[in-house]
């Protein structure tokens, strides 16, 4: 007879579920809830919760195994109509399917027994057998309930409270992320990480090389996945485990035989990590973390054709035309002449969209000896670190390769100018913003038939982007007027339409020359057609930065504050001292305009700093002095300030603590006090900041002097 307690599930209770315990809810309304999933979703934990939530508000049966080890569902729904004869409470049979074969008889004896009951039997079923044709009828009759992979997933903060639960301590969100990220939902995955980061004591490194070495994670597998396998499915699996994406002609191919189409719908509807890739019709993938075990096997087994077949499936994608995954299955394949023919291919397209990033990441994952014997691919790397935000990897590049380099572009007019144009990216990034034109001083003005050099075409280096790098350094000096004319001549209907990275940095350059000379309506026009340009952008990276320069320096307010957000967070993240200098001018620009009188002088101070760190600052040192003459910027305070009002500022501008000053100016720390705080009062300034950019912008306090303050300071 069906137990009403029914088996208690391992891990059960780990994780309190809400939401889908209320999808489960809904099965007195429907009818049958069918909880589909692949071994290690959480099926058994879930269902098993739920039937203690409701153990004292209505009747739960669970279906035990008969004879044959399949749950006997008729038996089930017997007990639970005796149970509740003359009751008003419906009851609930609960089928947890231990059937690890395919197709599993647990589903088509509960889709009969479901069927020659009583209309009203409500039934709960947990299994892998993912076919959905047995319960079709079920189904169109609006009696069923399907919770699949997708729903039983768990999402992200889940994963965080799984971790802590398991572990036994906080779980930082980046940890939990980098997680949620490997496991994409696996409940099972999630506790085994969680077990090895209580084995590690919560390092989170531990997670570095995880789940590689998880042993937990392969004898799930072993045990729960591959023992009820077909042992041809076993074969296939390890066979095409360690493919990006598997396409059955190409599994076909890699097999030796055909019949991949039919074996991998098998695989989906059997429950065996396998799924669908509704972006590429007619392919499908393992479940990643499934797939690094069994292609771990294959590795184990017969190493060189592993790699044999991962080479193999790179000619296969590229001639396909699917250059992503081949370029994927050449770097798994550790093939380093393979890939970098393909990234050569590949490396213009991806650096003109605006994909610097994958780039970077496909480069830094070569054999290191096949990408720095190859000059155009660590040109290629510099620039797409370059152009992802990355400074210092190209400079580093740069330097490295040097002697090397300059040898070679001495006979190879292409490769001279890539170096040339990442010489000139690097003497901005180091604020060398007077000398940015020099190494583009010997690059022809018009390439030619040099515009489809193959080292330029790796690059992405066109006219268009040279010319950039051109106009960039035109206006670092204040050559404005040629840099509108150069960027006016090079922007196309075509480009502006369907824009490249290069067409954003087009239009924010050009938006910037006019904010810079003055001409702030034809600069706020030309920022608003340049935002138009980049919503068409679908690109990544600091292409956008100019624009928005140009946006915080000219446009409305409601425009101009996000777009000195985004200047703000491009200055942070690449920690660049010329784009934090062209921040804080920008900040300035904009508080001017605003009219934050108290904002306007701290921005000047930044601004003052950051300009003044720079090597060589160039017209930004105008803009500068330009701001300093600013009638706004030299209002004088309602009151005059007293001498020592004005020595104790100075003071406290060094960086000296009131108990410091007091010392040096012979007064009393309470006298201190009172002077700064009349000082502040007559400078409109709250606190010590505000206090010094107020005095700098009146000349009262050299802006050189400034120090950081040794202790915190009290407000005025």
């Amino acid at each position: 007879m069906a137990d009403a307690l029914g088996p208690r599930a391992p891990g059960s209770g780990l994780l309190v579920r809400t939401r889908l315990l209320r999808e489960l809810d809904r099965v007195v309304d429907i009818g049958v809830v069918l909880v589909q999933a692949p071994a290690g979703y959480g099926k058994t934990c879930l269902v098993a919760s739920w039937a203690d939530q409701h153990a004292n508000r209505l009747p739960v049966v669970w279906a035990l195994p008969g004879s044959d080890g399949v749950p006997d569902v008729g038996t089930a729904l017997a007990d639970l109509a005796e149970r509740s004869q003359g009751g008003r409470r419906r009851g609930v049979v609960i089928v947890d399917d231990p059937v690890r074969t395919w197709p599993s008889p647990t589903v088509d004896r509960a889709v009969e027994a479901i069927a020659g009951a009583a209309r009203d039997a409500c039934v709960i079923v947990a299994t892998r057998d993912c076919r959905p044709q047995p319960w079709a009828r079920l189904q169109s009759a609006g009696r069923l309930l399907v919770l699949g992979p997708d729903v039983l997933a768990l999402d992200g903060a889940d994963v965080r409270e799984l971790l802590r639960v398991v572990s036994g301590m906080p779980v930082p969100v980046e940890t939990a992320a980098l997680v949620a990220g490997q496991v994409e939902g696996w409940a099972l995955a999630v506790q085994l990480a969680g077990e090895e980061l209580r084995r590690r004591r919560g390092d989170p490194t531990a997670l570095a090389g995880w789940p590689s070495h998880a042993q937990g994670l392969a004898r799930f597998v072993a045990d729960e996945v591959v023992a009820g396998m077909d042992p041809q499915d076993v074969r296939f699996v390890e066979l095409t485990a360690g493919l990006p994406s598997l396409h059955p002609d190409l599994c076909d191919a890699l097999a030796g035989e055909a019949g991949s189409a039919a074996r991998l719908t098998r695989l989906v509807l059997a429950g065996v990590f396998t799924e669908r890739l509704p972006e590429h019709a007619g392919s499908y993938r393992y479940h990643p973390l499934f797939a690094e075990e069994m292609a771990r096997r294959r590795r184990s087994s017969d190493p060189q054709g592993a790699l044999a077949a991962l080479g193999h499936a790179s000619d296969w994608y590229r001639d396909a035309g699917d250059m992503d995954r081949a370029v994927e299955a050449g770097l798994r394949a550790a093939d380093g002449p393979r890939v970098a023919a393909l990234l050569r291919a590949v490396s213009g397209p991806k650096l003109r969209g605006g994909e610097a990033a994958q780039m970077v990441t496909w480069l830094e994952r070569m054999p290191q000896a096949d990408l720095w014997s190859d000059p155009a691919l660590s040109l290629a790397l510099a620039r797409a670190c370059g152009l992802a935000g990355d400074s210092l990897t190209p400079r580093a590049v740069l330097r490295a390769t040097d002697r090397d380099m300059a040898a070679r572009a001495d006979r190879d007019l292409g490769l001279r100018i890539a170096r040339a144009q990442l010489e000139s990216s690097v003497r901005g990034w180091e604020g060398r913003l007077a000398t940015m034109g020099q190494p583009l001083e010997d690059v022809p003005e018009h390439l030619g038939e040099l515009a489809h050099d193959p080292v330029l075409e790796i690059c992405a280096i066109d006219e268009t982007a040279l010319t950039n790098s051109r106009v960039r350094a035109m206006i670092m000096v204040g050559d404005l007027d040629r840099a509108l004319g150069a960027t006016d001549a090079s922007l196309t209907p075509a480009e502006i339409q369907d824009p490249s990275r290069y067409t954003v940095v087009s239009v924010g350059l050009r938006a910037m020359a006019l904010a810079w000379a003055g001409r702030d309506a034809e600069a706020r026009e030309a920022v608003r057609q340049g935002m138009r340009v980049l919503r068409r952008f679908r690109g990544t990276g600091t292409d956008p930065l100019w624009l928005h320069v140009a946006s915080a320096w000219v446009a409305d307010g409601s425009d101009a504050l996000p777009s000195l957000v985004r200047v703000e967070e491009y200055a942070t993240r690449s920690g660049l001292p010329y784009m934090r200098s062209l921040h804080a001018l920008a900040a300035v620009a904009l508080n001017l305009r605003l009219g934050n009188a108290a904002e306007v002088s701290r921005a000047f101070v930044a601004a003052e700093r950051e300009v003044n760190s720079l090597p060589e600052p160039a017209f930004l040192a105008v803009l500068l002095e330009r701001f300093r003459s600013d009638p706004r910027l030299q209002a004088e305070p309602s009151e005059a300030l007293s001498p020592q009002e004005v020595a104790m500022l100075r003071l406290l501008a060094q960086g000296a603590t009131r108990p410091r000053i007091a010392q040096v100016t012979s007064y009393s720390v309470n006298t201190v006090k009172a002077y700064l705080r009349s000082a502040y009062r007559k400078l409109g300034a709250v606190d010590r900041d505000q206090a010094i950019a107020a005095a700098v912008a009146l000349g009262l306090v050299d802006p050189g002097a400034i120090a950081p303050a040794d202790s915190d300071h009290e407000q005025g």
